[in-house]
């Protein structure tokens, strides 16, 4: 298996940040700009209960269900596991607290099936062979990062990213990119000299879509120092 990490540690008792996963229904779509939908299909976030969100990743929108097979919290923090349809991947949150006001939040997600038997050859052709590893991984470990940097954000002042906005009229140039290796592939192919050139030269003013991996805008300019360069 592989597995994916972010940590960030935050100026809130860990009390606060377990509230914020309890209230994962109401606090998804608003977390991040990438997050489009959640809905609760059994439960109310307890163990055992269904869920299913939509978010963006690398320019594609996915749909996950899974099933929370974990959840503990104490005075000392909280772990949520969430696995998903099919077996190949889970999602953990892990509070710790730090001291009496703040705490760390690590955020991992695991891919892939035990190596004994066929699993080794599911993970090779699963990540290996048809995801393209290396711009998922990298793609998915940003999405993580913009994660934790909202959430830091959102617990220690309450404010929330501006949503997202679709993206109006763009170039004829502009594309959502293709995942894995074989989209690289065709998309060179597609994509000539004499219009990638073109790309570059539309006029000034013509809006574009956003690219993906970007920390979108927060509503106060005192959070200027998260975003990207």
């Amino acid at each position: 298996m592989s597995r994916l990490v972010d940590t960030i540690d935050i100026e809130v008792p860990v009390e606060r940040a377990w509230e914020f996963f309890e209230d994962m229904p109401n606090q998804f779509v608003l977390w991040n700009p990438d997050h489009e939908a959640f809905e609760m299909l059994d439960g109310d976030m307890g163990l055992g209960s269904r869920i299913r969100y939509v978010t963006r990743l690398g320019g594609y929108r996915y749909e996950m269900l899974g099933t929370i097979v974990t959840r503990g919290h104490n005075s000392r923090g909280f772990h949520i596991q969430v696995e998903y349809d099919g077996g190949i991947s889970s999602t953990h949150f892990i509070g710790t607290a730090l001291d009496e006001g703040s705490c760390r939040i690590t955020y991992a997600e695991d891919f892939g099936v035990s190596d004994a038997g066929a699993g080794r050859l599911v993970n090779f052709l699963a990540y290996d062979v048809l995801a393209g590893p290396r711009r998922f991984s990298r793609e998915m470990l940003d999405l993580m990062r913009r994660d934790d940097a909202y959430l830091k954000c959102i617990l220690e002042t309450g404010l929330y990213p501006e949503p997202r906005k679709a993206p109006r009229a763009c170039g004829r140039g502009a594309r959502l990119p293709q995942p894995g290796r074989l989209g690289a592939l065709l998309r060179r192919r597609a994509l000539g000299p004499h219009r990638r050139r073109r790309e570059r030269r539309l006029p000034r003013g013509q809006p574009r879509c956003r690219q993906a991996g970007r920390i979108a805008p927060w509503n106060s300019r005192a959070h200027a120092s998260l975003r990207g360069p």
